[in-house]
């Protein structure tokens, strides 16, 4: 698996073939997303060349392709629209800490600047990715400039 995830990254990759194997490796290991698939070419729909799972799944199922591995990081979505919470499972957290960095990297010169973030209600819930992801990217400002306003 760490094979997949340091190709990757590499600064040269091929996105096209890089989006290929991710599809690939999620239809092999992730039986929701597998099953969407499955069901997208049964209706007729089989054109979809990789489809993005409709948000819902991640309220209705647990979608995960590292099988018994524990997730390292665990988010919920606020709950705004329904009671009933969305939940990702994400297994390793530097990978997906990598994938935020490597990201942004691509379109802004961020090591040069600094991140202020204001996220009115989403700073109270501990369980927001968008909260880690500036958390992060606060952490790693050189100049201790970057924080969350209030």
């Amino acid at each position: 698996m760490s094979e997949l995830f340091d190709q990757i990254f590499e600064p040269q990759a091929d996105f096209e073939a890089n989006c290929e194997m991710v599809f690939a490796y999620q239809q092999e290991h992730n039986p929701v997303y597998r099953n969407f698939c499955r069901y997208l070419c049964e209706a007729g729909m089989g054109a979809v060349r990789m489809p993005l799972l409709p948000v819902e799944a991640f309220r209705d199922a647990r979608v995960y392709a590292a099988g018994d591995h524990q997730p390292e990081l665990i988010f919920r979505s606020s709950g705004t629209s329904t009671s009933v919470r969305s939940t990702h499972f994400v297994a390793f957290a530097d990978v997906y800490r990598k994938s935020i960095f490597a990201g942004l990297r691509y379109f802004y010169p961020i090591d040069d600047m600094v991140v202020l973030g204001y996220t009115p209600g989403y700073a109270q819930n501990p369980n927001s990715s968008l909260v880690w992801m500036i958390n992060e990217l606060i952490s790693a400002d050189m100049s201790g400039l970057s924080r969350f306003l209030e």
